[in-house]
């Protein structure tokens, strides 16, 4: 079984005409390496898809596409973490700091680097959305440490910036 997965978070006329193109593409050129293929579109609510699925809608509503709402998903604190992180882009300036604490928080016992990574995607998530906050604001809404912070590449690429403009 191969598998198809995109996370579409803007409207795209014709996204399922090049989803599907490029699925066909592949099942053309790589058809000796699986048996069954499936796929998956990730979006933030029904109104992101695409409004028009002609000719697509018999692809759309079979049972080879499946479609995910993060919207009608439960909160970031009940998601596997990539799913939280999706979902944590989607809620409200109100909800976030709480669901963007628990996620940075549930990735202490992963592993070092994949944790870097991880708190580094939710601090550019909530600077986006928080951009009036202070360093020390937002370190005290992640629960971090500024050490922590220090480790992700976001602080390291600021930090050169600061100093180069410095010389």
């Amino acid at each position: 079984m191969v598998y198809f997965c995109e996370v579409q978070f803007q409207r795209d006329n014709t996204f399922y005409r090049r989803f599907f193109a490029e699925i066909f593409l592949y099942l053309r050129l790589k058809r000796d390496t699986f048996s069954d293929w499936q796929a998956v579109v990730i979006y933030p609510d029904p109104h992101t898809e695409q409004a028009d699925i002609t000719p697509y809608a018999p692809l759309v509503n079979s049972d080879r596409l499946r479609r995910v709402y993060l919207n009608e998903r439960p909160s970031p604190e009940e998601l596997p973490l990539s799913l939280g992180l999706m979902k944590l882009m989607t809620l409200s300036k109100a909800e976030m700091p709480k669901a963007a604490k628990f996620l940075a928080q549930s990735t202490q016992d992963k592993v070092v680097q994949k944790r870097e990574v991880t708190i580094e995607l939710i601090t550019r998530i909530m600077l986006y959305r928080f951009t009036e906050l202070s360093r020390e604001e937002m370190l005290r809404m992640l629960g971090l440490t500024t050490e922590e912070l220090k480790r992700t590449r976001f602080y390291q690429e600021i930090y050169t910036e600061g100093r180069q403009e410095g010389l």
